[in-house]
């Protein structure tokens, strides 16, 4: 854990470079996974670690409830490869993905990001949006 391999996040997040370590680490402290795969010499990578992730209130939201994890985009290995499939469609770098410890998929963006929809994808995945049933069915009672 350290520092971001390439860009300087301005001491935002303690990175893992190793998936299985964060998820370790991620269900020891019973926090989320900030998994972010980004890629050398990308204005997109670059701008999301600099500018974004510092602003204070992503910043927070990092700090409190998430383990973060680095994963360059040029040497993915087989389980980082199946972990990016959960998102499905990735359209661009970066890729940000919020999971739980288990590594199932919370929510994600892909490509440039701008604060706001970033904090939103943090939130949500922090505490999801109550989803109502469709029309014609009723919500399960609580146990």
């Amino acid at each position: 854990m350290g520092a971001h391999p390439t860009y300087d996040d301005q001491g935002t997040c303690d990175w893992h470079v190793d998936l299985e370590e964060a998820l370790r680490e991620a269900a020891q402290r019973r926090l989320l996974l900030f998994v972010l795969v980004w890629r050398r010499r990308d204005a997109d990578c670059k701008a999301l670690i600099e500018n974004q992730l510092p602003r204070p209130k992503i910043k927070a939201l990092l700090e409190e409830h998430f383990v973060a994890l680095a994963i360059d985009a040029d040497e993915l290995d087989e389980k980082a490869m199946a972990l990016v499939a959960t998102m499905g469609k990735q359209d661009t770098l970066p890729l940000v993905l919020c999971v739980d410890p288990r590594g199932q998929m919370l929510g994600g963006l892909s490509g440039e990001a701008s604060a706001p929809a970033l904090q939103k994808v943090l939130e949500e995945a922090i505490d999801p949006p109550e989803v109502e049933p469709p029309p014609g069915q009723t919500p399960d009672p609580p146990d």
